[in-house]
């Protein structure tokens, strides 16, 4: 009996043993793995960086296009604009320029002594030339 103990001592001590080395063992395969996820995982980290920036790069670069192109038609727009005013008033103030030319030329005596005059009668405004220039332009005051 004693040596059936002795043997299932022996035996436990063996299984201890066996169960200490497969623990240490599964507990090393267990950290590599979790090294090898870790790796994997800074890997595909770093790649989303690199793609993330790319990206970013890319996305910078078209709306910067898109907004020099938005300015620059802008600006083409309004310089068309200000040369369309330009051209138009210019056309306006030589206009009134001839018509004030011919007037002067046509009613030499009249163009400047001519005076408007505002009455106000039952509230509503009226227009009158003053008698002096009435009488040289032959109008009714």
């Amino acid at each position: 009996m004693e040596e059936a103990e002795a043997m299932r001592k022996t035996g436990l001590q063996r299984l201890d043993e066996k169960l200490s080395r497969a623990s240490a063992k599964n507990e090393q395969l267990r950290q590599r793995g979790r090294e090898r996820l870790q790796q994997e995982q800074d890997e595909h980290i770093e790649r989303l960086q690199d793609t993330t920036g790319t990206e970013r790069g890319r996305f910078e670069e078209t709306r910067l296009t898109g907004k020099n192109q938005f300015e620059s038609n802008q600006q083409a727009e309004w310089k068309t604009l200000e040369t369309e005013w330009t051209d138009t008033l210019l056309s306006i103030y030589k206009t009134f320029a001839e018509a004030n030319s011919a007037a002067d030329r046509d009613f030499p005596a009249t163009s400047t002594s001519i005076r408007i005059a505002i009455r106000s009668s039952n509230g509503a405004g009226a227009c009158r030339a003053t008698p002096g220039a009435a009488a040289r332009t032959g109008l009714r005051a």
